[in-house]
Formats: C-alpha cells, sequence, structure tokens
C-alpha cells in the first residue's frame, strides 16, 4: 500500500471497495498496521483542541491592562481636540459657601451653587450630595452670549488634560454630571471655543 493510499485511507477519502482493501492490507501486515496506528494519532493530535483556558487571574489581569490602555488612548485624543479650542476663562461671581460661611456656618453643605461668568457664556452650577459619602451631583446651566450651542461639557482632573466625565447639554443649555469629591477644571465647548471654569472644588 503507497503512503498516499494509506493517507487517503486515515482521511476517509477511499471509496468503500478501496477502504475494505486497505483494511485487508493492514490487518496482514504488523509493520503497516503499527504505522496506521502511529499516523492515526498524528492526525487525532492535529485535530483536537488542546488549548487550555488561562487562570480567571490571568484573564482579569489582561482585560484590566487593555482598559487602561483604551482608557489612555481615550484620554489623549481628548486632549488633543481639546488643545486645539481657544479657551476663555470664566471667573467665578458667586460661591453661595461664601454665604454661609459669613454667617458663621461651617463644614460642608449638602448643596450649594456657583456662578462663572466669561465672553462667551455664563454658568450656573449647583453641586449636590447623592448616594454614597464622596459622590456628587453637579447639574448647570449654560447661558450663551452667542448663538452656537454647547457641543459638549466636559471635567478634567485640574491642571491635567485627562478627561474624568463628560456629557452634553441640552438645547436649553442644561446639563448634568455625577463626580467624586475633587478639584476639577470645567470646560463647556463652543463651536472652536471653549470656557474654562478652572479649579472647582467639588465638596
Amino acid at each position: 500500500m503507497t503512503d498516499s493510499m494509506l493517507i487517503a485511507y486515515l482521511l476517509g477519502e477511499l471509496t468503500e471497495a478501496e477502504a475494505a482493501e486497505a483494511r485487508r492490507a493492514i490487518a496482514a501486515d504488523p509493520e503497516l498496521t503499527a504505522t496506521v496506528a502511529r499516523w492515526g494519532a498524528i492526525l487525532d493530535a492535529g485535530r483536537s483542541d488542546r488549548s487550555v483556558a488561562p487562570p480567571p487571574a490571568t484573564m482579569a489581569a489582561a482585560r484590566e491592562l487593555f482598559a487602561r490602555r483604551s482608557a489612555r488612548a481615550t484620554a489623549s485624543t481628548a486632549a488633543g481636540w481639546l488643545e486645539r479650542l481657544r479657551r476663555v476663562i470664566a471667573d467665578c461671581t458667586f460661591d453661595s459657601r461664601a454665604q454661609l460661611a459669613t454667617v458663621g456656618l461651617r463644614g460642608a453643605a449638602d448643596q450649594y451653587q456657583l456662578a462663572y461668568e466669561s465672553e462667551l457664556a455664563d454658568v450656573d452650577l449647583e453641586v449636590q450630595r447623592c448616594g454614597e459619602q464622596s459622590a456628587r451631583r453637579v447639574m448647570g446651566q449654560v447661558t450663551l452670549r452667542t448663538g452656537a450651542a454647547p457641543a459638549a461639557v466636559l471635567l478634567t482632573e485640574h491642571g491635567d488634560p485627562t478627561v474624568v466625565t463628560e456629557t452634553t447639554a441640552d438645547e436649553h443649555g442644561a446639563f448634568s454630571l455625577d463626580i467624586a469629591a475633587g478639584c476639577f477644571d470645567l470646560l463647556v465647548a463652543v463651536g472652536d471655543e471653549c470656557v474654562v471654569l478652572p479649579s472647582i472644588e467639588i465638596q
């Protein structure tokens, strides 16, 4: 029996008559029987899936790694987009916490208001405690001095272009963001300009 015929037999490519003839030849030849067994084992090994699933800890580490790389890529893209905008710094004109301090009230308020003004837009903020101890909800109202609509509202770490969270103001200029307490810059993109509310202490 030729090697090509033997391989065809092992692969099941022979006709019934040819396969019967091959079986008789193999049964009559111990050396051929051993060859068939060896080649058959090789073919079975190639067909079987012997891969081993990685441990759960390895999968978790891989997912965390890809998540960090994705977050860095997203932050880099956002930073590049923000850097192309002309920035207009807004001034804080009202902080209700200062009003509370003047009457002798101390400690963090459950709710307080901030107001900012700039040549491009005015932004009013209300910060509320919500849910977990460090969770805060920032609700805002953008009043533009131009006819353009705000494209996006973003919170970045103070002095760092990394975007922590973002949203889009509705047609009335209202928006809402959930964030943990900290120090942030709030940016309102309007066309090719950006209103910056710097160093906002979210308490």
